[in-house]
């Protein structure tokens, strides 16, 4: 910057005058259009107190490595990317012998047990299975016969079969010709006669029962052809 000069119009501008350019010194300013803020350019005064992000993937208004090194965010793989900006793969199910994968669905508001109605179609016909109930999730699942278990069992995490022995408990069935699972174990698991009518009380080795603010992850294992078994995708609830 330099001295303010003349205008045209008598008298001396109110702004300093331009000696050499910012934006000759690769410095990126408002009047190029090149700031990297809404409202600021590059820092040029050591007052100025404005300071911008350069990397805050997770959007909580703190630099990511400042973060990361005050122990805000966990960074598991030392890659200096909070873990929660990681991408992860996600568990996806393999299609079964229809040449789809058989697709899980679930909706409140069946005013039995834990008010969670589950159902499952897209499934090879006239071959059998059941509801599974985990505490975890894991990515991208672990593969066992034609499909993906995408309940962990890794850690501390728990997976229980809806087969018993309580009656309310017991979800086995068959897929119809159309590819809806149907349920054979009578009124008491499923009112409307196809899928199932989620029970509060848990089966073991989970056990206990579900509670207003709880997650639970859910999945149907069944048999599938030739000689083999395949998993729905999974369902994540918080009641």
């Amino acid at each position: 910057m330099t001295t303010p000069l003349a205008t045209a119009f008598g008298g001396v501008s109110p702004f300093p005058g331009i000696f050499y350019a910012a934006e000759r010194l690769g410095l990126g300013t408002i009047r190029s259009g090149t700031a990297m803020g809404s409202n600021y350019g590059d820092d040029l005064n050591a007052l100025d107190s404005v300071q911008d992000l350069i990397n805050d993937c997770d959007g909580d208004g703190v630099e990511d490595v400042v973060a990361i090194a005050g122990g805000l965010v966990p960074d598991a793989n030392l890659d200096g990317v909070p873990d929660g900006c990681v991408m992860t793969t996600p568990c996806t199910p393999l299609p079964n012998s229809t040449g789809v994968p058989t697709l899980l669905t679930g909706a409140m508001g069946s005013g039995v047990g834990s008010d969670l109605h589950l159902e499952a179609s897209q499934g090879p016909p006239g071959e059998f299975g059941f509801f599974l109930v985990g505490t975890g999730l894991d990515t991208p699942g672990l593969f066992i016969g034609s499909g993906v278990l995408c309940l962990s069992v890794t850690g501390t995490n728990l997976i229980s079969r809806y087969t018993g022995p309580a009656a309310n408990q017991i979800s086995i069935g068959i897929f119809d010709g159309g590819g809806v699972f149907q349920n054979i174990s009578g009124t008491a698991t499923s009112s409307g006669g196809s899928g199932f009518d989620v029970p509060t009380a848990l089966p073991v080795p989970i056990g206990g029962t579900i509670g207003s603010g709880d997650t639970y992850h859910f999945q149907l294992w069944h048999r599938d052809v030739p000689s083999t078994s395949n998993f729905s995708n999974p369902l994540t609830v918080t009641f």
